[in-house]
C-alpha cells in the first residue's frame, strides 16, 4: 500500500491511542481521588439520610428545607423532576409512611459523597415501592445537604 493511503489511517490510530491514554489517566485519577469516605463521614451521611427519611415520614417542611440544597434536582422513578418546593408538595399530597435503606454504598469525592441504595418507600397512595436510588450529598456551611437524587424502580 502506498504511504499516501496510510496517512489517514495513522491519524485514526494516533487518535485512538490518545483517547485510550486519556481514558486510562481519568480512571487512574478517579481511583486516586475517590474512594471510601474518610473516617466518620459515612456515619455523618447515614445520619443525614436518616434525618431525610424521618422528615419525609413526619412531613416536616422545616427539616426538609435544612436537608435539601436550594437548587436540588430530585428525580423520581417515573423521570419527573422536582425542585425543593415541589419535593415537599409531593410529600404533602402522598404522605410517606416509612423509608428503609438496604445494600448501601458510599463514595467520597472531597466535600461530595455519592450514596446508592436499594430503597423501600411506603406511601399512602402507592403502597410499598422498591427503588434503586443514587444520592449526591454536598457539605455546605458544615452540614451535609442533598443536592441530587435519582431513582429507578426495581422489578
Amino acid at each position: 500500500m502506498s504511504r499516501r493511503f496510510l496517512q489517514p489511517l495513522r491519524w485514526i490510530y494516533d487518535r485512538s491511542v490518545k483517547l485510550k491514554l486519556l481514558l486510562v489517566t481519568l480512571l487512574a485519577a478517579s481511583a486516586i481521588f475517590a474512594g471510601a469516605p474518610k473516617p466518620g463521614i459515612e456515619k455523618e451521611i447515614k445520619t443525614a439520610e436518616k434525618n431525610l427519611a424521618d422528615a419525609m415520614v413526619r412531613g416536616d417542611e422545616a427539616a426538609l428545607n435544612k436537608i435539601l440544597t436550594d437548587d436540588i434536582r430530585y428525580t423520581h422513578s417515573d423521570a419527573s423532576l422536582d425542585d425543593k418546593k415541589n419535593v415537599y408538595g409531593r410529600i404533602a399530597k402522598n404522605p410517606v409512611k416509612s423509608v428503609t435503606y438496604n445494600d448501601s454504598t458510599y463514595r467520597q469525592y472531597g466535600d461530595t459523597v455519592l450514596s446508592s441504595h436499594k430503597l423501600g418507600i411506603n406511601t399512602r397512595d402507592n403502597g410499598q415501592v422498591y427503588l434503586y436510588v443514587v444520592m449526591v450529598w454536598v457539605k455546605q456551611n458544615g452540614t451535609w445537604q442533598l443536592a441530587n437524587r435519582q431513582s429507578t424502580k426495581l422489578p
